[in-house]
């Protein structure tokens, strides 16, 4: 049966290819595409994961505590496919800092990259006005905004554009629910900048400089990036 990863264990795939013959005009398939899913394993993110497959991307189906749903979505992605070995489960605690700088490392071991990243994955544990607290506000902090981070981060370091603009998209899902991180918007501007953006990345700076009360390099970038815009 497929065993859920918590680090990778498996070499890179590689897409089979057909040797060109004299005289064929039969070209090399395109390589495969992996997409990571967060929050695979029901819901909205089970969905994604399918729509995926059903595009012919490999998916690579994380999942918290639902082990026994993440294993049927990974068969149904291979289903869909028609590729065995084209899905499989990662186990990994989005709140737990370790856990979540592993889990982009064990996709990129088991499938030899990751094109596109889906951040499905949320807690929405229920509180109200007498039962809310600092230990229930940090605990949906860690998984809603601080794995979100954690992920941009490990994919600036793949230092690929591709994944820089991913990266982009992970920050600004962050950004709407903590937005007053510097750190944020320096992780940002890494990311932009890797992207090639030099306006928005300056921009970006200038967000973390006034946020971390430095008003004359916050108002320098900010002119920089507007003069760039131009």
């Amino acid at each position: 049966g497929r065993l859920a990863h918590n680090v990778g264990a498996h070499p890179p795939i590689v897409p089979d290819r057909l040797p060109n013959m004299p005289g064929s005009t039969s070209t090399a398939p395109a390589p495969l595409r992996t997409a990571l899913v967060t929050g695979a394993g029901k819901r909205l993110g089970r969905e994604i994961a399918l729509a995926l497959a059903r595009a012919g991307w490999n998916v690579a189906v994380h999942f918290r505590q639902s082990a026994t749903e993440a294993r049927q979505t990974a068969t149904d992605c291979e289903a869909l496919t028609g590729r065995p070995d084209s899905a499989a489960t990662f186990g990994a605690d989005l709140s737990d800092e370790t856990g979540v700088r592993a889990l982009l490392p064990a996709v990129i071991v088991r499938f030899g990259s990751v094109d596109a990243f889906v951040n499905s994955a949320s807690l929405f544990e229920h509180d109200d006005a007498p039962s809310f607290g600092f230990a229930a506000m940090e605990k949906h902090l860690r998984s809603n905004t601080g794995a979100p981070i954690l992920l941009a981060q490990a994919l600036i370091g793949t230092e690929t554009k591709a994944n820089a603009l991913q990266a982009v998209r992970m920050l600004r899902q962050a950004e709407r629910s903590e937005g007053t991180m510097p750190s944020l918007f320096k992780f940002l501007s890494m990311a932009y900048g890797l992207a090639g953006d030099v306006p928005r990345a300056e921009l970006a700076t200038a967000e973390a400089a006034f946020l971390q009360g430095d008003k004359q390099l916050a108002i320098s970038k900010a002119k920089s990036a507007q003069s760039r815009f131009k």
